[in-house]
């Protein structure tokens, strides 16, 4: 009848795995199954009365099970409510664990790195290590490449995290370089038992000897043309004064944001991660991400990105890297048809639409839904709403076409001698009060500067406050006689 009853047992436990093989390990192991529970209260008793350790080992050996359930059966555990188990039985499920998960030899270890046939070394992606002591480390971004790690990134991967993994592993193939001496030249922010716990599942994928040979085509690339990018020195500068409130302001002007604090904190993090290649959490104190909400801002601002606003965010970058004497382009990344003919596990970029993530957008759904609606994982939307941003017609015109239509001449002329208001400017050519303003904006002066310099070069100025203003004033005529002197 034991006999019977373990069968039954192995079918259960087997059914149940597979019916929880995508949930949480304490998940699938609390099955309110009876056959389970018979099994398990008559094993105890079994084990509890042989006559010697070794008899009692095999009881539970005898029903080996497929994953969590078969570690459940050995778990060295107890309540703390109870009485705690003796040395003797401590023993016994000891053995029955090493039994059934015998350790694997320190060769034998996924990410471990065995030798080959021929006595050489291998690398983390176990291939030979043909270069040991070469360094890819500047030519490496910390936060790998975004439509690299679109492609092979797995349905289970974080998708932060998962860009440093990659970018730990790249490096090393055909080096000697170790996973924590990976993290030490690329500082990210994960763990080297995150990483470790990546490559061990990636080990495990179907689509492993195309990750591989990404990663491999990726390194050698690098070897080869090497990277119009030194990220070893953009990791090293200084990203205290990226875009201040003045350059911040400009920007304002140019497209069609709105200024909020939290919005101001959210641009420097996306431009600092454009720059230096680092994670946000890197950078300075006053804007680096402190919470869970500001670190998916960062991750959801492409759902508010525009061609005009991207423009603007590569022409503040671009101007960072020319202060700082930087002459490298914005961003790069490897060329694509590295991936040709490779089976990845993510989805291909460049096979992806926008249109339809834009018109949901456009409908003011969340970023989650719209990719839900579209189909799309969050991860790839949020890719292609940073690179296929929507046009928008709309909106304030290009500050080129204002500085055309309203030259130095015919502003003085408005503003100075026929006394039009800054408000009367911007309803004649259809923009904002601010965009009037910041004509004068990119002479880099503040206004009180500008006050100052005109007596000194006999320009006129027009007294301050409203009713400097023409439209405030009336016809002195209709004031009574002793008033018209005054």
């Amino acid at each position: 009848m034991l006999g019977d009853l373990a069968d039954v047992y192995r079918d259960a436990v087997t059914s149940t795995h597979r019916e929880n093989a995508t949930r949480h390990r304490a998940t699938a192991l609390v099955s309110a199954r009876p056959v389970p529970a018979a099994v398990a209260m008559t094993r105890a008793l079994d084990v509890f009365g042989a006559p010697d350790a070794e008899v009692a080992v095999r009881v539970p050996v005898s029903l080996h099970t497929p994953g969590a359930a078969a570690q459940g059966l050995v778990a060295g555990f107890y309540s703390r409510r109870a009485t705690p188990i003796t040395s003797t039985l401590e023993r016994v499920l000891s053995q029955a664990r090493r039994e059934l998960f015998p350790r694997l030899l320190p060769s034998q270890a996924p990410t471990a790195r065995p030798f080959t046939p021929d006595g050489a070394r291998r690398d983390l992606l176990g291939a030979e290590q043909t270069r040991p002591r070469h360094d890819r480390g500047a030519a490496i971004p910390t936060v790998f490449w975004p439509w690299w790690t679109l492609c092979v990134a797995t349905h289970w991967c974080r998708h932060r995290l998962t860009r440093t993994a990659f970018a730990c592993l790249t490096p090393a193939s055909g080096t000697a370089l170790s996973i924590p001496r990976a993290l030490d030249r690329l500082q990210p922010e994960a763990s080297c038992g995150h990483v470790s716990w990546v490559l061990r599942h990636l080990l495990e994928e179907p689509a492993w000897n195309g990750l591989c040979t990404a990663l491999t085509r990726l390194a050698a690339h690098l070897d080869e043309h090497g990277s119009p990018i030194d990220y070893d020195r953009r990791r090293a500068l200084d990203y205290t004064g990226l875009l201040h409130e003045q350059r911040w302001s400009l920007l304002l002007d140019r497209t069609e944001l709105r200024h909020t604090p939290a919005l101001l904190r959210v641009v420097r993090g996306v431009l600092f991660e454009t720059l230096s290649g680092q994670p946000a959490s890197h950078a300075p104190a006053h804007f680096a991400p402190a919470t869970t909400e500001q670190r998916d801002a960062i991750s959801d601002f492409p759902a508010v990105l525009t061609t005009r606003l991207t423009g603007e965010l590569r022409a503040v970058a671009a101007e960072f890297l020319a202060a700082q004497g930087i002459d490298e382009p914005v961003t790069w990344q490897p060329p694509t048809e590295l991936a040709d003919g490779l089976d990845l596990p993510g989805p291909s970029p460049d096979a992806l639409a926008a249109g339809p993530l834009h018109e949901l957008l456009a409908a003011r759904l969340p970023l989650q839904r719209a990719a839900t609606h579209a189909g799309l994982p969050l991860d790839a939307a949020r890719f292609l709403l940073a690179h296929q941003p929507p046009e928008i017609t709309g909106g304030p015109h290009p500050e080129p076409d204002l500085a055309a239509q309203l030259p130095a001449e015919l502003l003085r002329d408005l503003y100075v001698h026929r006394g039009l208001s800054i408000s009367e400017l911007a309803a004649r050519y259809q923009v904002n009060r601010r965009r009037i303003r910041t004509l004068a904006a990119e002479l880099n002066v503040q206004s009180v500067t500008i006050l100052r310099w005109c007596p000194k070069y006999d320009l006129p100025v027009r007294a301050v406050g409203g009713n400097g203003h023409r439209s405030a004033l009336y016809d002195t005529n209709q004031a009574p006689p002793g008033l018209r002197p005054r």
